[in-house]
């Protein structure tokens, strides 16, 4: 609030001017940015990072814990938010191990960041799935931990790989279970990684002009009918 300070006291104001910042600095709060120079932020300037924790806290308190009950929950509260601090910072350091990878570094040369990001997350959870052949072209995928005990398969076809999960239907990218036959041989099929066209980086926008044109008439003729007149 330097800034606010030193207009207050600046001989280019009018008075009415200063009284208008007096007035709006009682509740700065209200409208200044906040930050932590510590954290990322992501350039998120709302309180939802605040309002996040307080839900937390309220979650493990209330109005009726005594003193001593309300200091223990608190301190383990802190344990609980420094061990999911320390997971994320061990899963931040695997990302950037793993991002030095063949797959990868394929990946983020033709798609985008934000799909290269979600790639990478995929790419750590195969970790978790071990991959045996089963026919000269299908692979069955199961988790590491023996206590689950789902399993998916994994064709690879002539030009790209197919998994029997939905994850593809959805976002047009490689699922964990496809990272994870990859994995075995990165270097050979790293390039039958085919994804959603809409995805790539230099993805060249045609205008369909049949489209627009018939969507014009169309657009005429609801017009035309309801009485309203309309140009192009």
């Amino acid at each position: 609030m330097q800034i606010m300070e030193q207009a207050k006291d600046s001989q280019c104001l009018s008075d009415e001017k200063k009284n208008y910042l007096s007035k709006i600095s009682e509740y700065k709060e209200k409208w200044c940015l906040a930050f932590k120079k510590e954290e990322q932020i992501l350039g998120i300037q709302t309180t939802s990072r605040l309002e996040s924790l307080n839900s937390m806290m309220k979650s493990i308190i209330s109005t009726k814990c005594s003193l001593t009950e309300l200091i223990i929950r608190l301190i383990e509260f802190g344990h609980v938010k420094n061990s999911q601090e320390r997971e994320e910072q061990k899963e931040n350091e695997l990302l950037k191990v793993v991002s030095k990878s063949i797959v990868l570094s394929h990946l983020k040369e033709r798609y985008t960041d934000f799909i290269y990001a979600k790639c990478a997350l995929n790419f750590v959870t195969a970790l978790n799935f071990k991959s045996s052949k089963k026919k000269t072209n299908i692979y069955e995928v199961t988790p590491i931990d023996s206590t689950q005990n789902f399993k998916y398969s994994v064709e690879i076809s002539e030009f790209s790989l197919c998994c029997t999960c939905t994850y593809f239907k959805q976002w047009g990218i490689a699922c964990c279970h496809i990272f994870s036959v990859v994995n075995i041989a990165p270097e050979k099929l790293k390039d039958y990684l085919v994804f959603n066209k809409r995805w790539e980086r230099n993805i060249d926008f045609q205008i369909d002009e049949n489209l627009v044109n018939f969507l014009k008439t169309r657009l005429s003729e609801e017009i035309n009918t309801s009485g309203t007149y309309f140009c192009f």
